[in-house]
């Protein structure tokens, strides 16, 4: 019974499409299709560390750049953001992304 009443509701929310302005069902070409998939993260690597503190790092795989790249806390390098360097690791971040990188044979 309840899964019938839940089917009948599904089938007058298709029919009328509340979400559209036109209330009329959904045509084939209104459909939306799914998002691509999003683009791998840079391999980053983190080369060295300089100075500190403040720390300066030495980071390598940025895109558009070739070879290592000296980067700061609050650098924005090809929609890259350096939040923060320490004695031992970078922390990049993207809109929705953020990647912690550590030295070589830093296991913390």
């Amino acid at each position: 019974m309840v899964a019938e009443s839940i089917a009948a509701a599904a089938e007058v929310v298709e029919r009328r499409n509340p979400f559209s302005i036109s209330r009329r069902p959904v045509t084939t070409s209104q459909r939306v299709e799914p998002a691509a998939a999003r683009p791998q993260p840079p391999l980053l690597q983190l080369q060295g560390i300089v100075g500190g503190p403040p720390w300066s790092a030495v980071v390598q795989g940025i895109p558009g750049r070739d070879g290592e790249v000296l980067v700061q806390p609050g650098d924005t390098i090809a929609g890259l953001r350096i939040v923060r360097v320490t004695s031992t690791s970078v922390l990049v971040a993207m809109r929705d992304t953020a990647w912690a990188l550590r030295l070589a044979g830093d296991e913390r």
